[in-house]
């Protein structure tokens, strides 16, 4: 199968085991490892500036 996948899309065998490497504990979603219960949303808004003053 794998074979198959890197003969079609050359280069995704070598995406997946990339992939494979760089897993942490959170992207697993096992609950004895992270809190997710205990995760919450935070949103950080970028600065805005008035556009109508700016002088080009």
């Amino acid at each position: 199968m794998l074979a198959e996948w890197d003969a079609i899309q050359p280069g995704r065998v070598d995406n997946i085991a990339r992939a494979m490497r760089h897993v942490v504990p959170s992207h697993l979603g096992d609950n004895a490892l992270v809190d997710f219960g205990g995760l919450r949303r935070a949103v950080e808004l970028m600065p805005t500036r008035d556009l109508t003053k700016v002088v080009g």
